[in-house]
């Protein structure tokens, strides 16, 4: 399906860190261990603004939070 002109898609994902420390976490019991396999890639936050950007979206938003655990990229689909 395609995005509206002028949609907005919010892309959230964790960092490297934010991963590691989930990992981390299940084996001590602290998080789900089939939440920590959920991911079957961790992007960096470039690499998530140019997939954003390779599909035809402007980065309106793109930063890291929670303590740089994740990331957040919000893309929107310019009006013709």
């Amino acid at each position: 399906r395609s995005l509206r002109e002028g949609g907005v898609l919010v892309l959230t994902t964790p960092t490297q860190l934010g991963d590691s420390l989930h990992h981390l976490g299940a084996k001590v019991g602290l998080t789900s261990h089939m939440a920590a396999e959920d991911h079957e890639k961790i992007f960096n936050l470039e690499e998530l603004n140019q997939l954003v950007r390779s599909n035809g979206l402007e980065i309106a938003a793109s930063h890291h939070f929670f303590w740089g655990m994740n990331q957040l990229v919000v893309g929107r689909k310019s009006a013709k």
